[in-house]
């Protein structure tokens, strides 16, 4: 299919008669992950966003940063702000590390106890953990990157005596390129292109959610933080047999006072057809107002320790925040796409349920990933159909086995009451946690 030979198009550049040599679809955490290391390696992009700026659209609380440092070191250009300093969501609680504990929510003892079982992972000299606060990583890899933001891609086309795929937007518009790359997550026009009206395997899993949050003052901020600095994960049994309900509170971020912070917590809970005890019926019956969905997350974490359900029982009806969450997940096989000039990275390739904390940082190792490819296409001249090849087979089988264990952490994580606690937490053996008291 031939090499890509760069032109002298610039990154910020909005001239479709200009091919670039790369076009970027969705300017989420992937996508911009990808337009820092293409330009550190002076490889001319356009990144587009369906949004109309960078703030327009809720993007999730918190992403767990790890394994990757190193690489993004390298891969980024040197006048990068500190990491750390800029993205953590504990700023300005330096002190405190990354923290995630894991709790038996019928444990009498709850989380303050002198010998309450407290087993999870924080950072350390090894695991180099790093909870980032999502708008601030965000913010973080947009430095210096100019993107064209309310361009909603409507099209692609591909011109295969010319050797370019024009891409469309919803207001006329249009880019050329020779490579484009879909960060567009989970309902990608990308992915369905690439289909070319096979079936979308994107599924619905059968686990759903209620989201709320909180922001907690004082004395209940420190409580909250002494039961975990970044994110608790509390599961019981419910009172259906065989059924179980997990809840993750987060710390999103802390007021620059160091006086309050904001929470927000997930009550997970396996949803199925009229027969089971959460149908599905039940839940979307529950959507017909916040102050429904409260008392659903209230009757679910009816049996939680106070300590635990505090969070809950302090959340006003304007923090539940609606639509409701139905997980999904999805793993494309290397039959469902040709590999060439369109490909995709991170959700739009391979989303899955978060309870290994490992969506967002999969995006971004694919980002890392792909640019090498794309190096050696534009700078290498090796063959595109080849190269792409090699990236697309690395991308679906890690992102398959990612998906996978996602949607098995949760079954593994709802037997803490009757087997312990598990040996794993985002990937790093747990060990016991020590209560420190939090002076602010």
């Amino acid at each position: 299919m031939g090499s890509i030979t760069p032109t002298t198009s610039s990154s910020g550049e909005n001239h479709s008669s200009v091919p670039s040599p790369v076009v970027i679809i969705g300017a989420g955490v992937g996508g911009l992950t990808l337009a820092q290391c293409l330009t550190k390696l002076s490889i001319p992009f356009q990144i587009y966003e369906r949004d109309p700026d960078c703030h327009s659209r809720t993007q999730g609380y918190a992403l767990a940063v790890h394994t990757i440092f190193d690489r993004l070191t390298e891969a980024f250009p040197s006048n990068m702000p500190p990491i750390r300093e800029t993205v953590s969501h504990l700023a300005p609680l330096f002190h405190l590390p990354t923290q995630f504990v894991m709790y038996n929510g019928l444990d009498a003892k709850g989380p303050f106890e002198s010998d309450s079982k407290r087993m999870g992972i924080e950072t350390n000299e090894e695991n180099k953990l790093l909870r980032a606060n999502r708008r601030r990583l965000r913010e973080w890899l947009g430095t210096g990157i100019d993107v064209q933001y309310g361009r909603q891609a409507t099209g692609i086309e591909e011109d295969a005596k010319g050797g370019l795929v024009n891409v469309k937007f919803k207001d006329g518009s249009e880019a050329r390129a020779s490579l484009v790359v879909g960060c567009d997550g989970t309902r990608s026009l990308v992915r369905q292109y690439l289909l070319s009206g096979k079936p979308d395997p994107l599924q619905d899993v059968p686990i759903a959610s209620i989201v709320g949050e909180v922001e907690l003052h004082g004395e209940d901020m420190i409580r909250q933080l002494e039961i975990a600095h970044s994110g608790a994960v509390i599961v019981h049994p419910s009172d259906d047999p065989g059924e179980y309900v997990m809840n993750f509170v987060g710390l999103n971020e802390v007021r620059p006072d160091a006086k309050s912070a904001l929470f927000y917590w997930l009550v997970y809970f396996h949803i199925g057809e009229d027969q089971a005890p959460i149908s599905r019926a039940k839940y979307k019956e529950a959507w017909k107002s916040p102050e429904t969905f409260l008392e659903l997350a209230l009757e679910k974490t009816k049996r939680f320790h106070p300590a635990f359900r505090n969070v809950i029982e302090r959340t006003e009806v304007q923090g539940i925040k609606f639509l409701p969450l139905v997980l999904r997940d999805l793993v494309l096989k290397a039959e469902d796409i040709t590999p060439g000039r369109v490909t995709l990275l991170g959700d739009a390739a391979h989303c899955m349920v978060p309870f290994r904390g490992e969506g967002g940082i999969r995006a971004m190792e694919d980002a890392l990933s792909l640019a090498g490819y794309i190096e050696r296409i534009v700078k290498g001249g090796e063959d595109i159909q080849e190269v792409m090849s090699e990236y697309q087979s690395t991308l679906l089988d890690r992102g398959a086995k990612s998906v996978s264990e996602s949607r098995q952490a949760f079954e593994h994580i709802s037997k803490v009451w009757t087997q312990g606690m598990p040996p794993m937490l985002l990937g790093y053996p747990t060990v016991p946690i020590p209560k420190r008291k939090i002076v602010i």
